[in-house]
């Protein structure tokens, strides 16, 4: 009668370890996304002709900042293999720094199974990258 019971606590600890272990690698995922985007548009979307005109002055272009962002997300989901989906992205710009936000969906594969399970989480990822002269 006890072995049941332990088989049963274990395949639940094991569900919930698959479901944390997957979570966790969507959120590095969306980090590492989050973060390489911003750093790439921190250097590419710079105003150099305010930088010519003075070269202490860095500052990016938010109309470039916007465009670059979504082609990298665009990029990102045509090449990723992952079931996580990115629903929402904000690119803010401020002087020589970019934020870029990025909340996204990732489906847990056990949870639902459970009585009050949820079928996706929102995952929130936030990359900041500075623009420095050297």
């Amino acid at each position: 009668m006890l072995v049941p019971a332990c088989i049963l606590i274990l395949v639940m600890l094991a569900a919930i370890a698959v479901d944390s272990a997957g979570l966790y690698l969507a959120h590095r995922e969306m980090q590492g996304l989050a973060d390489g985007a911003a750093n790439d548009v921190a250097t590419a979307a710079l105003d150099l002709d305010a930088f010519y005109l003075d070269s202490e002055t860095l500052v990016i272009n938010d109309r470039q900042a916007s465009e670059l962002t979504r082609q990298i997300i665009e990029r990102w989901q045509t090449d990723s293999a992952t079931t996580t989906r990115i629903t929402e992205v904000q690119v803010t710009v401020a002087a020589a720094t970019v934020r870029v936000v990025i909340e996204a969906e990732a489906d847990p594969v056990f949870a639902p199974a459970v009585l009050g399970g949820s079928s996706s989480i929102t995952i929130t990822a936030i990359g900041q990258a500075t623009a420095r002269a050297q």
